[in-house]
């Protein structure tokens, strides 16, 4: 059975991404005429830079991994579950959709010059060509859609914003020039729980790497709710990972589901990792 038969929980995140160097996402090589440049940046349809959702996706899968691979864990299934893998004997679709992210402020295009040293000889080996960039004060936004994923697997958008915003990840090309250096804040996250309605608890079983996982999420004031993960096993229940929040729900009929809009974001996204190593470093 897939993973996506059916429809469980989703999540919506939205993120603010701002520049702090200049930014190169390319695309491609120019300079087919005098007047273009010959490595330009990526545009959308009316001519404005963008980050598209594939290069998004493939910098934090990438540096996900090099945290994880610490843990000591197999990164291959757990990394493969959330971003997909595609291949003739093993393949299943992303859980993860990035958007492309849309300037929402913008400041200057630069243009430089570069050349490329021959690392035996020392001398140009090709240049000098102009490379066009995004300068730093830029802001974006763009959207993180997660399907039927336990809550401790959103472990990746802190880990890699946090690394990211410590200056250890870089985005696109030129990094070793001083490219690419950015700040990514989670704005507003949405949980999308299918069949539910207020004032009833939701249970949802999916199962990940093999064990059957459950989310548990129910009511417990006004505008305060709890979600709870746990590790089924024969008839043992292991507790994972449990969060308070608050959140402002809203009915959404035409899903058969009802939204949360989660109000303290930046508290819950903060406690996901210890559920996600509670359950790679579980006995």
């Amino acid at each position: 059975m897939s993973y996506f038969d059916k429809l469980l929980l989703l999540y919506e995140l939205e993120f603010l991404l701002v520049s702090k160097t200049p930014i190169r996402i390319g695309a491609g090589k120019g300079g087919g005429t005098p007047l273009e440049i010959d490595l330009p940046v990526v545009r959308n349809a009316s001519g404005t830079p963008i980050i598209p959702g594939s290069s998004l996706k493939g910098f934090f899968k990438a540096n996900f991994e090099r945290v994880i691979k610490e843990l000591g864990i197999d990164i291959n299934t757990i990394v493969s579950r959330i971003f997909g893998i595609a291949g003739k004997e093993r393949k299943h679709a992303s859980s993860v959709f990035f958007t492309d992210a849309i300037p929402v402020k913008e400041s200057s295009i630069l243009v430089r010059k570069h050349i490329q040293i021959d690392p035996e000889t020392g001398g140009v080996m090709r240049g000098p060509f102009d490379v066009e960039c995004i300068s730093e004060g830029w802001e974006f936004e763009g959207k993180i859609v997660v399907r039927n994923l336990p809550p401790s697997y959103l472990t990746f958008i802190p880990t890699v914003t946090s690394l990211t915003n410590l200056g250890f990840a870089r985005i696109g090309g030129f990094k070793s020039r001083g490219y690419g250096s950015i700040n990514i804040n989670v704005k507003n996250l949405k949980i999308i729980l299918i069949g539910w309605t207020r004032n009833k608890e939701f249970r949802s079983s999916m199962y990940v790497d093999g064990e059957e996982v459950e989310v548990v999420l129910n009511s417990i004031a006004q505008d305060e709710y709890q979600i709870k993960e746990y590790i089924k096993r024969e008839k043992i229940q292991e507790d994972i990972l449990s969060i308070k929040f608050k959140a402002e729900i809203t009915e959404r009929p035409e899903i058969f589901s009802s939204e949360l809009k989660v109000r303290n974001v930046e508290e819950f996204i903060k406690d996901l990792p210890l559920g996600f190593v509670r359950y790679f470093k579980r006995e």
